[in-house]
């Protein structure tokens, strides 16, 4: 929002101040007005519900008291104004109107504007707050990522996923990272080297810091160990553990034992360092053919597995194992397979945080005068010599005091 600069004709004080909004202020009534828009021809009634209803220009219409020294009212306006001009929704102008009543003007000058100061950079920054949700996951199993990148990069942003989680990628040395990159989204990836096949990956959006550690990958496991920070986490939550892993199903006991003591350890050296991290491991783990056991990945590292939905056939093969408490973090949504690949496309939909109910208590101190005395107030005013009740003063307090001393 640009702040304009407007003078203000007052009868003894002009005043030039910078106030958010587009038209000169002239009195009182000028600004007043804003208070109910419709009311007062500014927003026609038919104009904000086809606007509403097409959704093209949010319409809401805010008041929210700000800390200030003026105790000014901020109130914010977003919707479609109609003027003597005709214009489109998206030329249109929308102001922020600041209401006070200050009562005199001449001292509180240096207040006032302050105050619209205040509040033009905290509309600046409360614009560009960024959203406090998990980020929205994606996970699927695509046998060749090469032949479905566009594919993949349309359902992606149709989505709005920030984090893609791929698995079975045959992907080699020989394949350069701007052959399968997808716009505004860093890559990570751990091809196999040994054989065709294989393979993990995992897509971050660009405005996510991300941090790969090499130090938790082993040579005989198919994995990749990201830290992953958004901008705004929910506060029970500091950082992201995110994992790719892919089980093949040639698989067995040894393998599975093996995968357990990599995920248990790994999980516990970042817990260590970060106890408030959220740990997001995915990927194809075959237990149909491997046997792997996610309760017993529960037991040992207290990782839940969250995916309601069939992934390939009517049988749940990739999977999400978290340490969240929360039963709802994400919502598993099935989509269809990318390309010729056998297994559906997995949405993991974050879910917003319950709303607690405000259970706090303010306790405030009964002031009335029938009340001041079984606080002894009256004494302490007797003190600082100003109480007005003297005699019932000295009766209430005073004699008793001086048959005490006498005994």
């Amino acid at each position: 929002m640009t702040t304009l600069q407007q003078r203000h004709q007052g009868p003894h004080h002009p005043l030039t101040l910078p106030i958010p909004i587009p038209v000169r202020i002239t009195n009182r009534d000028t600004i007043t007005s804003q208070r109910n828009p419709i009311a007062n021809g500014l927003v026609n009634p038919e104009q904000l519900r086809k606007v509403r209803h097409t959704k093209q220009i949010p319409t809401t219409l805010t008041s929210a008291r700000i800390h200030n020294p003026a105790n000014c009212v901020q109130i914010t306006l977003a919707t479609a104004m109609e003027s003597t001009v005709a214009c489109a929704p998206e030329n249109v102008f929308v102001p922020s109107v600041l209401l006070s009543n200050v009562m005199s003007l001449a001292p509180k000058t240096d207040e006032i504007q302050h105050c619209v100061v205040h509040a033009n950079e905290r509309l600046k920054f409360e614009s560009t707050l960024p959203s406090t949700k998990i980020p929205n996951l994606l996970i699927c199993n695509l046998r060749s990522l090469t032949s479905k990148v566009d594919e993949l990069d349309a359902v992606v942003s149709f989505n709005q996923t920030d984090m893609v989680c791929i698995t079975e990628t045959w992907l080699s040395p020989a394949i350069p990272d701007n052959l399968v990159s997808l716009s505004n989204f860093n890559l990570f990836r751990n091809d196999r080297l040994v054989s065709n096949g294989g393979g993990v990956c995992a897509y971050i959006n660009s405005n996510i810091y991300c941090r790969r550690i090499e130090e938790f990958e082993n040579s005989s496991i198919e994995s990749l160990w990201l830290s992953v920070r958004p901008k705004k986490l929910p506060r029970s939550v500091s950082v992201i553990l995110l994992a790719v892993v892919y089980h093949s199903t040639a698989s067995r006991q040894t393998e599975n034992v093996e995968l357990y003591s990599h995920i248990q350890t790994n999980v516990d050296s970042f817990l260590y360092s970060h106890p408030k991290a959220l740990v997001l491991i995915t990927g194809d783990f075959n237990f149909r053919s491997t046997g792997l056991d996610a309760n017993h990945l529960k037991r040992i590292a207290g990782l839940t597995q969250i995916v309601k939905v069939a992934t390939r056939a009517d049988v749940t093969l990739d999977w999400c194992l978290t340490n969240s408490k929360v039963d709802n973090i994400y919502e598993s949504i099935q989509l269809p397979p990318i390309g010729t690949s056998d297994h559906y496309t997995i949405l993991m939909k974050a879910q917003p945080s319950p709303s607690k109910p405000d259970n706090s208590h303010i306790w405030k101190r009964d002031l009335r005068d029938s009340r001041i005395r079984p606080f002894g107030l009256n004494y302490f005013l007797m003190m600082f010599g100003i109480a007005k009740n003297w005699p019932k003063i000295l009766i209430t307090f005073l004699l008793p005091l001086h048959h005490i001393l006498t005994l």
